[in-house]
């Protein structure tokens, strides 16, 4: 069972640093916006390895998108790869992407049929998985 460096707590949204040194990503990510405050870039909490990147963004509800923190695609430690393309990845809570593709087809799609026969494009708004034009309900 890994345990962060910072907390001493079992670790459930593990980043590991390229010195391989592990931590939980809330920790991590609160140590290096108290480090920014007096210098650019951040230092390895443990080992102090100098650092002139970003870490990933993780999509927690504690968790800011911080430009030159967290999230920038230029200058991110690649720590994750983005499912699309070669880039380095951020954890979307619909998978790993880069910030591009982290914006594609993240809506889910209607179920219903269209009168074309092809299945509907739409985005779904309701918790019937249907869009406003396909929704039983509303039909």
């Amino acid at each position: 069972m890994n345990q962060c460096l910072i907390s001493k707590e079992s670790i459930v949204y593990n980043i590991t640093l390229p010195c391989e040194h592990s931590y939980e990503y809330i920790y991590l990510y609160y140590e290096i916006l108290e480090q920014q405050k007096s210098h650019k870039g951040f230092k390895c909490p443990y080992c102090r390895k100098h650092y002139d990147a970003n870490i990933p963004y993780y999509e927690l509800d504690e968790v800011d998108k911080i430009v030159n923190m967290n999230y920038k695609q230029c200058k991110t430690l690649r720590l994750f790869k983005c499912s699309k393309c070669n880039l380095s990845g951020h954890k979307f809570n619909h998978g790993i992407f880069c910030i591009p593709h982290s914006k594609i087809n993240t809506k889910p799609k209607c179920i219903g049929i269209c009168k074309s026969g092809l299945t509907c494009k739409n985005a779904y708004v309701t918790d019937y998985s249907y869009c406003k034009k396909h929704n039983p309900l509303l039909v």
